[in-house]
Order: C-alpha cells, then structure tokens, then sequence
C-alpha cells in the first residue's frame, strides 16, 4: 500500500509534471499530425458518430481512418466532462495529453517500487516528470496516440508483474485490460506485447536452468490473451493494426505459449544437471530458431522491423526528420545527463543481475534493450525510451544515495544535484518549447478560413496544419493522406511548366486553392526524391557582407555577388576564379516584383552569362532558420515552374491562378478552372 506521506510526494511530482506540460496550452495546437486528430475529434463530439470516411484526407474520394478509435475518444470523454465547466471543445483537447503525461508518473513510480524500492520509485518519477524525451510528447497540443498507450502498457506490465507473485494470479486481469487499453489507443501497441512475450521466453529460460518454480505460462495466458482478445473484437480497432494482431495470435502468443509450456513440462519430468539442462535448452532454441526461418520468414521480418515501429528507409520516411536514425545529439537533448547516469546505472543493474536472478530485474532488462533497439532506428521511439531509462537512473540514485561514505551526507547530495541538473535541463525545454505552425501560418490560414470552401493543394506535410485551422479539404496530409503515389503526383505537378496540364491536375481534383510556403525552397530536395531527381533543388546562399570587385562595391552572397553600377545591380556568378552574369534577376521594392534581364553585359572582367536566374530577398521572404537577407539561386530545372512562380514571382506566366493573400512566409493562390 501507498503511504499517505509517499501519496502527497507523488501528488506534488505530478503537479510539477503538469505545470511544465501547460507551459504551450497558450499556443493553438503543436506539430503536424495533432490539427489532423484535432478536426476528427471535434467531428466526433459534434456528430455523436466515428465518421465512416475522413473527407478531409485524400480529396475527393476521402480516407478510411486508420488510427484506433480510442484516440479520438480520449479527448472526446475529457471534453464530455469538462463542457460543464465553460470549457471549449479545443481546450479538452489540449488538456489530454498533459492530464495523460502527468498520470503516466503513477505506474512508472508502482512498477520501479515493486521492482527496486520506494525512494528509486520516486527518483524515477522525478525524473520522468521533466525528462525531455518524455514530456516533448505530453506538451498541451502535442496529441499523439503513444502519449496515451504508454499509460495503460505501464499499467500492464506493473500488474503483469504483480501476478507473479504468490497467490496474485488475479492480478493477470487487469494486466490484460490495460493491455487491450494499450491497442484501443496507439497502433504501436505490438511493441508492448513483443516486449512482454520477450520477457516471459527469458525468463524461462532462466528458470528453466535454475530448475525454478513461475506462474509466467498461466499469467502471460490470461493477460496476453485478454489484451490480444480486447483488440480484436472491440469496435475501436482499424484494418490498419489488423497485421499486428494477425502476428500476435498465429505466431507471437501460441509459440511463447508452447515455448513456456515445453519448459515447464522438460522442468516436471526430466531430473537433468544443470549443465545438462542448458545443453538441451541450447538445442531447442536452436532447433526453433531453425524452423521459423524456414517455415516463417515474413513473421520473422516483421519481428526485427519492429511490426511497422522499424521500417526500412522508404522515400517517405526520408523526408520525415523524426524517422531518421538517432544521433548523440538527439540523445543528449532527450536525456541530457540522465544519459550518462542510464548507462553507469545499466551497468549496476547487471551487477544487480549477476547476484539476484530475480524475475523483477530480467524484466527490466528486456524491456530496456527492447526499448533501446528502437531507439537505434529512429528519433521518435526516445519517447517509449525515456521510461525505462527513467526507472534505470532512478535506480542508480537510489543506489549511490545509500552508499556509506566517511562524509554521510554526500551520496545523497550527489543524487539531489544531478536530479536537480536533469530537472533544470527539462525546465529549460519547456520553456524553450514552441508551436511548429508560425504567426505567419496561422494568420494566412485564418484568412483562407473565412473564405468560400474548397479543397486546397500544397506540400503534403501541411495539408494537416490547413485541414485543423480551416476545415477544407486537401490532398494529402501527414496522417491518412501519406500515399506516394498522390505526393509524388502533387510534387509533379509543382515543377510542371504547362499551364494547362495544371489546370488538368485541379480539375481532376476539384482544387480551388493553391498554398505554397517560403519553406519550400528550403525543402526542394524532398520533391527531387519523390520524383527521383538529385537535380530540383534551390541553392540559398545567406548575406555575408561587402566586397570590393574591379573597383565596384558588391553584397556577396558565397559564390554569387550583386554589384551596384549606379541604380542598377548586376548579379555576377563566380566559378574557377571567373565571373558570370546572372541573366534574369528578381528583386521587391515595396511589395512590387521587379524583374531584370541581362542579355548581355558591358563589364570587362565578365566571361560570359549563365543559364541561372536569381532572387534577391531583403526581408519580403521568411525561411526558418535562414537569415532574412539572402539570394535564392534559380537553376534551370526549376525556371518557368508552377512552384517558382506562386513561390517567387506572383504567379506570373500561370495567368489562372491570381494571388489572394500573402505575407513573408505564405502564399495563398485562386485557381480558377
């Protein structure tokens, strides 16, 4: 039981985790996949009804949603009680995954206490209360289905746990409820079953060998099979998880089963050494290693890639910056020191192994190097990460904080300050922590809002930023609208250079607005991939100063220079030491696109003119990240192209489409058909 003094601790830690996640409540929503969840949400809770098709995505046919329903009721539910209270439908919504983050603490702090003890347990939850690659997920705003599943799998395991004990069994059931829980929300959820099921097969093993007694084949039957059940048969679930589940009940679930249960019965009646016993354990495994390479390649397949969490690299998910492999970087901004602590705490904790087999310490070693082998494959899993590296650091604190040492009080010093160095480090995160949709966006999609209806093309990432603010229709987004065929088919026709094959294109798909951000020319290699040209891409080369060149002044911009001859300017491009002019130059004065052609050039030191053109931003132009005076070099391929010229030059040879609204990061165009 839970002490009233241990309760009012974790009560404050939990405030704390909360206060931190409502630092971004003040922004509208965060990233890109939370405005998609967000208008399908609010969908539910003003119809009463999980609509059939999204007819939002994919425009016109519209998509089949392939989220669980579950994510949308987490908001939906919230906001059924909290309407009494004045509070609006988006305010629910931005409240669930800082309620859920904050809750997450309670399971995470039971299940370290049962494993370890109850001061590691409330290291842990401090810990996990401000760990960034924890709370980056559970910000207000910030609504994903994981934020939720990791509730209810730590919940799982901690029962899972609980009914290993003696006369426990009981505990298996709710340990399946959660785990069903875990599916009805995430699409993730095989990540906790393959966990689970990795754990009992070692434990086994080991118990197997010790010639130990374990009730792991009668609990992981109820909690397994009732988690496995809950998914499969409950109305939440989409065909899109059904490849998972499909796995789990013919291959996962009855081969653990079977592996427990040979074990038990070798256990039983065999009377074997215990050299002997590992001789034949050695030769099942490697007999039923043999046979599902065999017999099961594609199980085997889906097994290493993660079940769709580990996918090998696609030309979608190189363009998605949290699917790219995991940095040291991006370690020490997820853990910052508690990464250092995680791996000496790691080594403790096989020291901790080495002396007590207990089934305690094996489960959180598999769990940790499962969680850990995601965390190889891409960004994004630092968050499932973050937990067991929570509970492995609270550990070791724990541990060096009872160290007994000449001066008593300094190992619990050394555990509070670098508690307090992981606290301060995630304080300052989420202060830092900022909505990925600009003023600039919000205001140019808050213009279109209020204009007459229509489906609306741009870069596929966006469609979810257009669909959450202004309830239109798009193409593609970043949630149900993903197929590469369609974005390859947008990306095409932003480089197409004949109006009328465009004009085909809007019509097939009934597009009546064209949205075209500066960031694009930033992310102009993303449409070279889909299209499979290293060759479309914009160089943008930054303001650097002044430089005197044949006794005239020029701003350079690397390799290009813009000399001033009076009130002209004449772009000049410098290659092997030679200078060549830039035949056609855009620049703004006052709003007012100004076009200059160079034909030909009376500048002695000229060795001829390139087939580039060039645009000049001082200021006109925003791109994140970029310094706000730069030349954006055109090359050839991109000349004449429907994207260079809603981007850059106001539509100009693309008579159909007639510019409504702008501002230094968005442009927002009128097709008329």
């Amino acid at each position: 039981m839970v002490k009233r003094k241990e309760l009012a601790v974790l009560a404050g830690i939990i405030l704390i985790a909360f206060a931190l996640r409502i630092l971004t409540y003040k922004y509208y929503l965060m990233g890109y996949d939370p405005f998609h969840h967000y208008k399908i949400a609010e969908y539910i809770a003003e119809n009463g009804e999980f609509p059939k098709l999204w007819h939002l995505s994919v425009y016109p046919e519209g998509a089949t949603i392939i989220e669980p329903m579950g994510l949308y009721y987490v908001s939906v539910f919230l906001y059924k009680v909290l309407e009494y209270f004045g509070l609006s439908f988006l305010g629910a919504f931005k409240l669930s995954t800082p309620v859920f983050g904050s809750l997450t603490l309670i399971p995470a702090y039971l299940l370290t206490r049962h494993v370890f003890s109850t001061r590691a347990a409330f290291y842990a939850a401090a810990i996990l209360a401000v760990l960034p690659a924890f709370s980056y997920r559970t910000f207000a705003g910030f609504y994903r289905g994981d934020a939720f599943s990791v509730f209810f799998m730590l919940l799982g395991f901690y029962f899972f746990l609980l009914s290993l004990g003696r006369k426990s069994i009981k505990f298996s059931l709710p340990a399946g409820i959660s785990l069903g829980c875990m599916g009805l929300v995430w699409n993730g959820f095989v990540f906790g079953f393959v966990a689970l099921s990795g754990f009992v097969v070692l434990c086994s093993l080991l118990n197997y060998i010790q010639a130990k007694s374990s009730k792991l084949l009668l609990s992981y039957a109820i909690a397994a099979g009732l988690g496995i059940a809950i998914i499969k048969y409950s109305i939440v679930v989409q065909p899109h998880a059904q490849n998972y589940i499909q796995d789990l009940i013919r291959y996962i679930y009855p081969a653990t089963l079977l592996f427990i249960a040979t074990l038990e019965i070798l256990k039983t009646k065999t009377r074997l050494e215990t050299k002997h016993r590992a001789y034949l354990l050695l030769f099942i495994t490697a007999i039923s290693g043999a046979a599902a390479l065999k017999f099961f390649p594609q199980f085997l397949k889906n097994l290493i890639t993660g079940y769709g969490l580990v996918k090998p690299a696609e030309i979608l998910l190189q363009t998605i910056t949290e699917l790219q492999p995991t940095t040291l970087d991006s370690v020490w901004i997820g853990y910052y020191i508690a990464s250092a602590i995680f791996v000496i705490g790691l080594l403790y904790l096989f020291k901790e192994f080495y002396k007590n087999k207990s089934e305690k310490i094996v489960f959180t070693l598999l769990w940790t190097f499962t969680s850990l082998y995601l965390l190889k494959m891409a960004v994004r899993y630092s968050f499932l990460v973050s937990i067991p590296v929570a509970v492995v650091c609270g550990f070791f604190l724990e541990k060096i904080s009872i160290q007994k040492l000449q001066v008593k009080k300094l190992p619990k010093l050394v555990a509070v300050l670098l508690l307090l160095g992981i606290a301060l480090n995630g304080i300052a995160f989420a202060g830092s922590m900022k909505p990925h949709m600009s003023e600039e966006w919000y205001d140019a999609l808050t213009f279109l809002k209020e204009e007459e209806g229509g489906a609306v093309l741009s870069w596929w990432s966006y469609g979810s930023w257009i669909q959450g603010v202004t309830g239109f229709p798009t193409l593609t987004d970043t949630v149900h609208g993903q197929g590469i065929g369609i974005i390859t088919e947008v990306g095409r026709i932003f480089v197409e250079t004949n109006e009328s094959k465009t004009l085909d294109f809007m019509r097939k798909y009934q597009v009546k607005y064209v949205i075209v951000p500066a960031e694009m020319i930033a992310k102009m290699q993303y449409i070279g991939s889909f299209l499979g040209a290293s060759n479309l891409y914009y160089l943008i080369s930054p303001y650097e100063g002044t430089k005197r060149i044949d006794g005239i002044t020029a701003d350079v911009y690397d390799r290009v220079y813009v000399l001033k001859i009076g009130a002209e300017i004449v772009p000049v491009y410098e290659e092997s030491g030679k200078f060549y002019a830039i035949r056609k130059v855009y620049t703004r004065d006052n709003g007012k696109l100004i076009i200059t052609k160079y034909s030909r050039s009376t500048l002695p030191f000229l060795a001829g003119e390139v087939k580039e053109e060039a645009y000049i931003s001082k200021n006109d132009i925003q791109i994140p990240e970029i310094s706000a005076n730069f030349i954006i070099y055109i090359p050839p391929e991109l000349q004449n192209t429907l994207l260079t010229s809603l981007m850059l030059l106001d539509g100009k040879g693309f008579e159909s489409y007639k510019l409504i609204y702008s501002n230094s990061q968005v442009r927002i165009y009128r097709v008329y058909t």
